[in-house]
C-alpha cells in the first residue's frame, strides 16, 4: 500500500503514538508534510508553503481533508499547532528537538 501515518507532533520530538497525532497520507505527501512543504490550518484545510506555488503540490492548497466522525481519531489541534509552528516552512527533514520547541511544549502543558 502507498499510505502512511504522518505525525503532526513529530515522533523524533517524542510526539505521542496516538490516532489524533496523525493523518493518513500517501508516501510522497508524507515526505512533503515532514519537510514542512504543507500543513493544516485550524479548519483542517491544506496550506501549501509559498515556495511551492509552481509545483503540483499547490493544487491541494485550500482543500479540506477528510475528518473522521470519531473525536479520538480527529487531528488534535495542539499537535497540529506544533507542526504549523515548528515544521511548516522549514523545507528540510525534521531535526532534533530544540530548546525553543521544548519550552513551547512545556508552556502548552504537552510535556513536563
Amino acid at each position: 500500500t502507498n499510505l502512511e501515518a504522518a505525525h503532526l507532533w513529530p515522533d523524533a520530538w517524542d510526539g505521542p503514538l496516538r490516532p489524533d497525532n496523525g493523518v493518513l497520507l500517501s508516501k510522497d505527501l508524507h515526505w512533503c508534510f515532514d519537510r514542512g512543504l504543507f500543513t493544516l490550518n485550524k479548519e483542517l484545510k491544506i496550506v501549501v508553503h509559498d515556495s511551492q506555488k509552481k509545483s503540483d503540490l499547490f493544487k491541494y492548497n485550500g482543500k479540506k481533508i477528510f475528518i473522521p466522525e470519531e473525536e479520538e481519531l480527529r487531528p488534535n489541534e495542539n499537535y497540529l499547532e506544533v507542526h504549523r509552528l515548528f515544521v511548516f516552512g522549514t523545507l528540510k527533514p525534521i531535526r532534533k528537538k530544540t530548546p525553543e520547541i521544548t519550552k513551547y511544549l512545556q508552556q502548552k502543558g504537552l510535556i513536563k
